[in-house]
C-alpha cells in the first residue's frame, strides 16, 4: 500500500511539473522576453538603486529624491534618467555612481547636471563581452554580461520577469556592488 502511495505521489508531481513547464512555454510574455534576451537588443531603465554597506559619510550627507538613506542598506529612488542599453555589439550603461573610487577609472563622467548630492552620473561602454541567457521558472530570464575590455567591471547580471520588472546587479572589482531596480523593454 505504501509503495502505491509513493508511486501515485511521484506520478502527480511529474504531471504537475510538466503542466507548469507547458504553461511557461505557452505564456506569450515569457516567449517574448526570451526572444528579447536572445536578440541582445533591450534597454533597462533604472528607477531605484540599492546600496549595501553604504558609508556613514554618504548616509549623513544624502539628499536623495526621497531624502532617505539607511546605514546598513539603502533603497534610493533615482530622479535622473539612468539606463543600460544592450545591443548585439555593445553595452552602454549610464548609471549613478555612489563611490568616488572610479571617477577616472571604470566609469568616465559625461558632465551631466547633478540633481542629488553623492549621486554622480557615470557612463560606461563595453564592446568586448561574453553574453549568456538562461530561462528561469515562471518565464523569468537571467542575462549575464561579462565585459572583457575592463578588469574593474566584473559583470552585469539582469534578472527580468515577463512583465519587464527587472533587477540588475553590477559587480565592480575593489568596490561596493550596486543593484538597480527598474523595467526592461525593447531597445531603440
Amino acid at each position: 500500500m505504501r509503495t502505491i502511495k509513493l508511486l501515485m505521489t511521484a506520478g502527480l508531481m511529474a504531471v504537475a511539473t510538466l503542466f507548469v513547464k507547458a504553461q511557461t512555454a505557452a505564456d506569450p510574455q515569457a516567449v517574448a522576453l526570451k526572444k528579447l534576451a536572445d536578440g541582445k537588443s533591450f534597454t533597462f531603465l533604472a528607477k531605484f538603486a540599492n546600496l549595501s554597506a553604504i558609508s556613514k559619510e554618504v548616509s549623513l550627507n544624502a539628499t536623495f529624491a526621497n531624502n532617505q538613506a539607511t546605514s546598513a542598506n539603502s533603497h534610493i529612488k533615482l530622479v535622473n534618467n539612468y539606463y543600460i542599453k544592450m545591443t548585439a555589439d555593445s553595452l552602454v550603461a549610464y548609471l549613478p555612481s555612489f563611490d568616488n573610487q572610479y571617477d577616472n577609472g571604470a566609469f568616465a563622467s559625461d558632465g551631466a547636471v547633478l540633481t542629488k548630492r553623492n549621486e554622480t552620473p557615470m557612463k560606461y561602454v563595453t564592446k568586448t563581452f561574453q553574453y549568456a541567457v538562461k530561462q528561469r521558472k515562471k518565464g523569468n530570464v537571467t542575462i549575464v554580461v561579462d565585459p572583457k575590455d575592463d578588469p574593474k567591471i566584473d559583470k552585469f547580471t539582469f534578472e527580468i520577469d515577463p512583465n519587464g520588472n527587472s533587477r540588475v546587479n553590477v559587480d565592480i572589482s575593489d568596490s561596493r556592488n550596486v543593484s538597480f531596480e527598474g523595467v526592461t523593454g525593447p531597445g531603440n
